[in-house]
């Protein structure tokens, strides 16, 4: 599990997604089948922090997108519940990431 992920913000027509990804995702391909997914450089890699800070920073914002290790960190301080996660896999890699938005309306 990464002790730092990278988290960007994005504002677009007047909303804002705070976007978090572990740094070590950053140019995969995840896909599951269904849905092919590249972790951009551009989405996601931003300002790392730590993981202390990342869950500050998703409890106090409204609309934020996951990819990686914060997710479960998410469930376990009961932010996201587990059946919000999307698992996709690195094929590359042999392993399974997880990846949850959630939007406030």
């Amino acid at each position: 599990m990464s002790e730092t992920v990278y988290t960007k913000m994005h504002e677009r027509h007047g909303s804002q997604v705070l976007a978090f990804a572990d740094p070590d995702l950053i140019g995969c391909e995840l896909s599951n089948g269904q849905i092919k997914f590249h972790v951009s450089a551009h989405f996601y890699a931003g300002t790392l922090v730590s993981r202390e800070e990342a869950l500050d920073l998703l409890r106090n914002f409204p609309n934020t997108n996951l990819l990686g290790s914060l997710v479960l960190s998410a469930v376990e301080e009961g932010i996201i519940a587990e059946e919000a996660i999307l698992w996709l896999e690195d094929k590359e890699r042999g392993l399974r990431v997880p990846h949850a938005v959630i939007i406030h309306v």
